[in-house]
């Protein structure tokens, strides 16, 4: 019995020295930003202690943020779907010489490139640019259904000059 208890005193004393020896490794391992700032005159002043992880996780929460508004159901405008690379580029130039004012994109899925154009938050939008594009492309433009790209900018003019209805703004 008393080996038992010499034993455990033992493994208690090595365990308390080891979890020191280990705090105070990991104390050091991590520098730490300290800000001092007087709580009020004549009094000590406060110490804020930071990891500088939590700006890291700061920047990577805006990045999210970001992402998600970059990526919003809405519509553009379908010009052309062809198998042949040299048209679509070729009408992406057009367009794009065109109505700069709105971003195009090509896209390529097997075996189609497909060129579209604009970032509409409503059909009606999306329809008006399709009207003046039919005059340009008449062999069939049409309005579909994207993920658009959408500024924090256009969000908030959108929602300010939105009063509840959706139809009325639009977003390039």
């Amino acid at each position: 019995m008393k080996r038992v208890f010499i034993i455990t005193a033992v493994f208690l004393l090595c365990f308390e020295t080891f979890s020191a020896f280990a705090q105070q490794n990991n104390e050091s391992a991590f520098s730490f930003s300290t800000t001092t700032k007087p709580v009020s005159q004549g009094s000590e002043p406060s110490q804020v202690i930071q990891d500088p992880r939590i700006n890291l996780l700061i920047q990577k929460q805006i990045y999210i943020n970001t992402l998600a508004l970059n990526n919003v159901p809405g519509f553009r405008v379908q010009v052309i779907s062809t198998m042949n690379r040299g048209k679509a580029m070729e009408t992406k130039a057009k367009l794009m010489q065109l109505f700069p004012q709105y971003q195009t994109y090509l896209s390529y899925q097997s075996p189609y490139f497909r060129i579209r154009i604009g970032n509409f938050r409503t059909r009606n939008d999306a329809e008006q640019l399709q009207e003046q594009l039919n005059n340009y492309f008449p062999n069939g433009v049409f309005t579909v259904r994207d993920m658009i790209h959408i500024t924090a900018k256009q969000l908030i003019d959108n929602n300010q000059g939105n009063s509840g209805n959706d139809d009325e703004d639009s977003n390039n």
